[in-house]
């Protein structure tokens, strides 16, 4: 499944809240979410939350001594641990259900999440969430889709109409 939209529409937030009403339900949900900062109007960075354990760390910020850099952003190396963490194989191969937020030009140049992306293909078979932009989003579902995607804009979408094609 993917969650779709352009900058700010509101992707991470209806991410956020499928995955509290999956927990809600009793449902174990793996991945990340990556909260945006934002300052004086403008994207800063990105925060990264582990969705199991619900540890956070700075991921990305605008101005900074990158380790990694994509586009705009510098990556910090606490937050790409925490990532890695969080969509390691043994965490994900647990989970009812998998969200990974998000999934952009980086990853599909094999970059960022995309070795964890790469490796779900080989764990048994689990409801999967990709938060992408709409620019990306053929990209994503064609690598990592199996034929069967669907596709959840955001704002349009509600946590509840997510979660009832999930469940």
């Amino acid at each position: 499944m993917l969650i779709t939209g352009q900058k700010g529409q509101g992707k991470t937030t209806l991410a956020g809240s499928v995955a509290r009403a999956l927990q809600s339900r009793g449902y174990n949900v793996a991945g990340i979410l990556a909260l945006g900062l934002w300052k004086d109007g403008m994207r800063s960075g990105f925060d990264i939350v582990d969705i199991q354990s619900g540890q956070t760390a700075p991921l990305a910020r605008l101005h900074g001594a990158p380790d990694v850099q994509a586009g705009p952003f510098a990556f910090l190396p606490d937050g790409l641990r925490l990532g890695e963490q969080a969509l390691r194989p043994e965490q994900l191969s647990t989970a009812d259900a998998i969200l990974i937020d998000e999934v952009g030009a980086w990853e599909l140049e094999g970059g960022g999440w995309a070795p964890a992306l790469d490796k779900l293909a080989g764990l048994p078979k689990r409801a999967t969430i990709l938060v992408v932009r709409d620019l990306f989003a053929g990209q994503a579902a064609n690598r990592w889709g199996d034929g069967t995607t669907l596709r959840f804009p955001a704002p349009q979408s509600t946590p509840e109409q997510v979660c009832a094609a999930l469940l």
